[in-house]
């Protein structure tokens, strides 16, 4: 059974409406994603609101299902637009340009609604207008980082199949207004697609709500939260799809632990010793190369892993920590809180190349320098840098 426009369109608009009313309830939990829940809320807000205004028409004054809802769908999708420049993270350079083009669209459907009166002048200006805010949302989408998210790809696909609705509705669509409005094939076709695509965005939308969430918790699980470097189970899943895999055969490692740091939360508190494990991986991320990493291995402890590093590079590096953390100084209250490093070093040889004992070895090369009174480099093979 076929049915009128006008009944797939309040049909369309309780789906649109239902799933917004999930959105918004997302929106008041997922606090990290307010500003795009919020976007694309207000998108599928107006498309709900232009699609009943659309469905009245005949009912209410043309000024209300003609100009108000043709403002509403435009508002849809600059709305939208905002929300995927926000959620990719890239500026919304476009935003003037879009804001235009809704203007040129209002102002072409008013000339075609009051001067020359043509429903079909205005359809083709909404479906051309359409697909230029799909095109610009695709495009910002291809142009993201993020264009691989599973999700992403699923809306880019929606937004294509939303142009080709565009094109069918715009090449099939009958001159006569009362054409279109009585039931048919083509006219139910190009409605039932419209309002299929507007269904599928909040579905998507949530799909890439929860997609960002979970990728944040995961995130989350491998970062330090007081330092911001990855922590121990960060290293673990490091070494064993790095090195573990042989794609990293050559490795140094250098273990840092910091010297008196229980007397520095003994004497101003766990806050100071907070500030002084910030301030040094700070440090630490400063002085080393763009390859390697560091991870807080816990408490006052840090492991540093040098692909492709020798000797002598270990040696430089290991050094300028050391010189740079004996002069760093942290500012806590009135006072000023120093303290040095111990750093123990150990590197791949034909012999070892095996990551657990080049922790083990830097380990002990560290309780070597912590012994000797701290503030040394010491190498596992009994050599050291000294001040």
């Amino acid at each position: 059974m076929l049915f009128d426009v006008r009944t797939i369109f309040f049909t369309g608009t309780i789906t649109i409406l239902v799933n917004t009313f999930i959105l918004i309830l997302a929106w008041y939990y997922a606090r990290t994603m307010r500003a795009v829940l919020g976007c694309w809320s207000i998108s599928l807000i107006l498309s709900s609101i232009g699609a009943v205004l659309f469905a009245l028409r005949a009912i209410i004054p043309d000024s209300l299902s003609i100009i108000v809802a043709n403002i509403c769908f435009a508002g849809t999708f600059v709305a939208l637009q905002e929300g995927i420049c926000r959620y990719v993270g890239s500026k919304p350079r476009m935003r003037y340009v879009m804001c235009a083009v809704m203007l040129v669209q209002i102002t072409l459907v008013l000339y075609f609604t009051y001067v020359i009166p043509s429903f079909f002048y205005r359809v083709l200006i909404f479906c051309g207008i359409t697909t230029f805010y799909c095109v610009l949302s695709i495009w910002t989408i291809h142009k993201s980082e993020v264009r691989k998210e599973a999700p992403l790809r699923l809306l880019t696909i929606i937004l294509i199949v939303h142009i080709c609705v565009a094109i069918f509705r715009s090449v099939v669509v009958e001159k006569s207004f009362d054409g279109f409005w009585l039931p048919g094939l083509l006219p139910a076709l190009g409605s039932w697609g419209h309002l299929a695509v507007l269904s599928a965005l909040p579905l998507c939308y949530f799909w890439l709500v929860t997609f960002r969430l979970g990728a944040e918790v995961r995130e989350q699980a491998f970062v330090d939260s007081l330092t911001g470097i990855p922590n121990r189970r960060a290293m673990d899943k490091f070494l064993n799809e790095k090195l573990l895999h042989g794609r990293c055969l050559e490795a140094g490692v250098l273990w840092v632990d910091i010297d008196k740091f229980k007397e520095i939360n003994d004497n101003y508190g766990h806050g100071a010793g907070d500030c002084y494990l910030v301030e040094l991986s700070r440090l630490i991320c400063r002085e080393l190369r763009k390859h390697d990493v560091v991870f807080r291995y816990g408490g006052d402890e840090f492991v540093i892993i040098l692909p492709a590093a020798d000797k002598f590079i270990l040696f430089k590096i290991a050094e300028r920590l050391r010189k740079e953390a004996e002069y760093l100084s942290i500012d806590w209250g009135k006072t000023k809180i120093k303290t040095t490093v111990s750093i123990g070093v150990s590197v791949s040889t034909d012999k070892i190349k095996d990551i657990d004992e080049l922790l083990r070895l830097a380990d002990i090369a560290l309780y070597k320098a912590k012994r000797a009174g701290g503030n040394y480099a010491i190498f596992d093979a009994c050599e050291e840098i000294k001040l």
